[in-house]
């Protein structure tokens, strides 16, 4: 929430009168040494922050839509019980994976406006928006390619359902975790697309702080579940990046 409210307040600053933002435009970093140092503005003006926000609401509303489908699905499956299956077998994982992915792609939009020294430069910091948003919408588009192809064993949480099937098709046939793959580039592409050094590390670092004990997680889940398949699986993909871990 902090994190959120200083996003927007990020937006008021960068939307006083056009006057004050042409004189904080003509800003000039100047070192000890008297030269001129790079402008705080990077070209994108005001709307990077504002296109990062809406960028970020996108993919929040899109992991809800995933969500409240799940919770469909389940209440359809079960009648209205509740199962012991249908239960999250790991709510601290979960719990750490919501602390890391969105509140790093916030974290980056807010660095990007506290740090303008970091920024990439005017050129690079404009292709490197282009370049992050791509990264992110290729990221939401592997994640739903993964929900899709797990069908109706996609729930987003550690459960093996009844008849639950070891699927190894579509993109699981490169990795085990697509879908963590695919939330991952989302918000590397985030910090990618904020233009910073420092934002683009957090975006980088934070999350698989979050996703790696969920992948642990399921994998301890699946591994009981399927004694016989999974390890011959495990054998012959990789976890999250295709040929490296």
């Amino acid at each position: 929430m902090l994190l959120a409210g200083a996003g927007i307040g990020l937006i008021g600053v960068r939307s006083r009168p056009v006057e004050q933002a042409r004189v904080r435009d003509m800003v000039r970093d100047v070192p000890a040494d008297g030269r001129a140092g790079r402008r705080f503005d990077d070209g994108a003006g005001g709307l990077r922050p504002i296109i990062l926000l809406i960028a970020i609401a996108a993919m929040g509303a899109l992991n809800e839509r995933e969500a409240r489908r799940q919770r469909r699905a389940v209440a359809a499956a079960t009648a209205g019980t509740d199962p012991a299956w249908a239960r999250e077998r790991d709510p601290a994982s979960a719990r750490r994976l919501a602390r890391t992915c969105l509140p790093a792609a916030m974290a980056a939009v807010v660095v990007s406006e506290l740090v303008p020294a970091a920024g990439f430069g005017r050129r690079p910091s404009r292709a490197a928006l282009a370049a992050g948003l791509g990264m992110m919408v290729a990221g939401a588009a592997l994640r739903q390619h993964a929900i899709g192809t797990l069908g109706r064993f996609f729930t987003g949480s550690v459960t093996i359902q009844p008849g639950h099937r070891l699927i190894q098709a579509g993109p699981y046939r490169r990795v085990r975790h697509p879908g963590y793959a695919g939330i991952w580039l989302e918000v590397a592409g985030i910090g990618l697309a904020s233009g910073n050094a420092i934002g683009f590390a957090i975006c980088l670092l934070l999350p698989p702080a979050g996703i790696v004990p969920r992948i642990h997680a399921e994998e301890a889940a699946l591994a009981e579940a399927f004694p016989g398949d999974y390890p011959g699986y495990t054998a012959s993909t990789r976890r999250l990046v295709p040929f490296t871990w």
